[in-house]
């Protein structure tokens, strides 16, 4: 079975413009990955996900239990990090991903990420 690799970011609005350019940076020198974005704010009317570069996803796309009591529970650079375990699990069970990166989206990437890659050929996790 071929790998089939993906990197990701979470974010909220107002950082969506960091995480497009960490995604441009990323497929720059990772042509083979796919790229996608979280965004675990209500984007209304504030952005239209269809015309964006990379997929995004909505938190709402996640199976969380409880998520008023989930959402209520964290503020939000708190929830950015929790769901953020809910997110590789989707990725891994739902989308068939065999290699899930995650990067902050204050990252810019200025080469193939070799360590990273050479690390998950004998790992299951590299941090």
């Amino acid at each position: 079975m071929e790998d089939k690799t993906i990197a990701f970011t979470i974010v909220s609005l107002n950082y969506l413009s960091l995480a497009r350019i960490l995604g441009k940076s990323f497929k720059k020198h990772h042509p083979h990955a796919d790229f996608v974005i979280l965004i675990v704010d209500k984007i209304e009317d504030k952005i239209n996900i269809t015309k964006e570069e990379f997929k995004i996803y909505l938190v709402d796309d996640l199976d969380i239990s409880e998520k008023q009591s989930f959402f209520f529970k964290y503020n939000i650079t708190e929830l950015n990090t929790a769901v953020k375990p809910l997110f590789i699990k989707y990725l891994f069970e739902k989308e068939n991903y065999s290699e899930v990166l995650y990067i902050d989206p204050d990252i810019y990437v200025y080469n193939y990420l070799e360590d990273v890659f050479f690390g998950l050929e004998n790992n299951d996790i590299v941090l």
